[in-house]
């Protein structure tokens, strides 16, 4: 039984992967590589280096963590879901953390460019504050689109909060 029930959820990560995860992955991925076009990531010292990956970075965290529940948005597939064995939560929950390991690599990777572009910055302290904010912005997203149940309610909450903060 132990065997069907890893065979199970190994197939349910892929397919959430497919569906939700991999195409936002790719969203923040092509906004992280836009970065150096319109903001210089070369030579840069510790201070404009904190604020390149707070301000540009961050955007992975709120286009991965955002869109947790919107296949459920649609009416046919919530009713599919509630019918089946796995509850909605755990779903939720899995592409969540799905998420936040793509966006934690997303902004390590892009740290890791900015240092062999030349920048001087404390990388573990600064990813990790990066990876934070991200966290913070793209789970009130999502939490704010889980609870309207409109993933567009999540991310002009989650761009609220970037402009404010």
């Amino acid at each position: 039984m132990r065997r069907e029930e890893l065979r199970t959820a190994a197939e349910l990560f892929a397919e959430n992967f497919r569906l939700n995860t991999g195409k936002s992955w790719v969203t923040a991925a092509a906004v992280l590589c836009m970065v150096p076009l319109y903001r210089g990531i070369s030579n840069l010292d510790a201070l404009h280096s904190a604020e390149c990956l707070n301000e540009a970075a961050v955007f992975a965290g709120i286009l991965l963590l955002t869109p947790a529940g919107a296949p459920e948005q649609d009416g046919r597939i919530r009713e599919l879901i509630r019918s089946k064995y796995i509850r909605r939560i755990a779903v939720i929950m899995l592409r969540l953390l799905m998420a936040a390991a793509a966006a934690a690599v997303s902004i390590a990777v892009f740290a890791m460019v900015m240092r062999s572009c030349g920048c001087r910055f404390p990388y573990a302290e600064y990813t990790a504050a990066a990876v934070m904010r991200a966290f913070l912005f793209g789970g009130t997203g999502a939490a704010a689109g889980l609870g309207a149940e409109n993933v567009i309610v999540g991310y002009l909450v989650a761009a609220g909060m970037y402009l404010l903060f």
